[in-house]
């Protein structure tokens, strides 16, 4: 039997989970357009978090348009689903309700998704690194 106080830690983790839950999925409800980008020479952290929260996206919201920016991704790496939806190259003009920076606490560091953070209606960061900006 699990001690009392495990018991509440996770029951009280749980809740915590449930409400971030609901409060992510209301921030992506309202936007009809969502970029995700990640830092300059994505690693695998990058790559999975970015590819993660782009195939969640498009499965819970597919009436949403969603697109992930990544440059330079590694050759081992491109064996993953659905890599080649990647872009590699900003559109002129392109502006999203929403920029989702994943894996990347620096705006400096998007690279050339910056314009997109920029322009942005709303800005959303997933990150965790201790030097998160």
């Amino acid at each position: 039997m699990r001690p009392f106080t495990t018991l509440i830690r996770l029951t009280f983790h749980n809740s915590i989970l449930q409400i971030l839950s609901m409060t992510f999925f209301k921030f992506f409800e309202g936007a009809k357009s969502i970029a995700i980008g990640g830092h300059v020479r994505p690693d695998g952290d990058c790559v999975g978090s970015c590819m993660g929260m782009y195939l969640y996206l498009k499965e819970v919201f597919p009436e949403k348009e969603v697109d992930v920016y990544l440059q330079n991704i590694p050759d081992a790496l491109k064996v993953l689903e659905r890599m080649d939806e990647i872009h590699e190259i900003i559109p002129e003009g392109k502006v999203y309700d929403l920029f989702i920076c994943q894996d990347c606490g620096d705006k400096d560091r998007l690279e050339f998704s910056v314009p997109l953070f920029d322009s942005a209606k709303h800005t959303f960061c997933i990150d965790h690194h201790i030097s998160n900006k």
